[in-house]
């Protein structure tokens, strides 16, 4: 082995070594998993506004539900396998938790191959407001590429517990509780670069 082909290896290990020490192992779990989200400085992430349409066409934004915390799901009803028993979760929180807490089930209408009747379909007899997303509002604001995706929000309009993937109502129960007493923000996600978990 030439001594080109040394410094080579010897770069590439080097470069390898300082990403895993300041990064950690690579961890897919972070990517589907349940995060706190904070800026580079390690404040706190404000939510993004969005408007959505009701069954009937009402436009209504996010920011008209100021003061109280805020559940927003965020999910499509073809390719992600949302099934009417997941739907329920969330309609079993919003009648434990709906005089606490604002609820948007937002339907990604505008995505493609995504159908709002067929949307309409599946949450229909439940109790919680159902709004679709015809414009990609929700999903521009939140930058969504995965889905479904859970966004939990407090009474100040920050960011509390962002989780893409399933969840249940154990989950919901447990976060939602927690944002409600004013709990301390609690994340289960590793750390990586760029960014700093609490």
């Amino acid at each position: 082995m030439n001594i080109k082909s040394l410094i080579k290896i010897s770069i590439i290990t080097l470069c390898a070594s300082i990403l895993f020490t300041s990064c950690g192992a690579i961890d897919l779990e972070f990517i589907k998993g349940e995060f706190t989200p904070t800026n580079d400085c390690g404040e706190k992430i404000r939510a993004s506004d969005f408007t959505v349409y009701d069954a009937l066409d009402n436009k209504s934004s996010f920011s008209d539900f100021k003061g109280k915390p805020a559940v927003v799901l965020l999910y499509g009803e073809r390719y992600n396998g949302v099934t009417r028993d997941y739907m329920m979760c969330y309609d079993s929180a919003f009648r434990k938790y709906g005089d606490k807490v604002n609820f948007m089930i937002v339907h990604l209408s505008g995505l493609r191959n995504e159908s709002k009747e067929n949307a309409e379909t599946l949450v229909s007899g439940l109790s919680f407001p159902a709004y679709y997303d015809i414009d990609n509002s929700a999903q521009y604001a939140y930058s969504v590429s995965a889905y479904p995706r859970t966004i939990i929000v407090d009474a100040e309009g920050y960011i509390y517990h962002d989780q893409t993937g399933s969840v249940d109502s154990k989950f919901l129960d447990k976060h939602i509780e927690r944002v409600i007493n004013g709990e301390p923000y609690v994340t289960e996600a590793p750390k990586r670069c760029g960014c700093r978990f609490k």
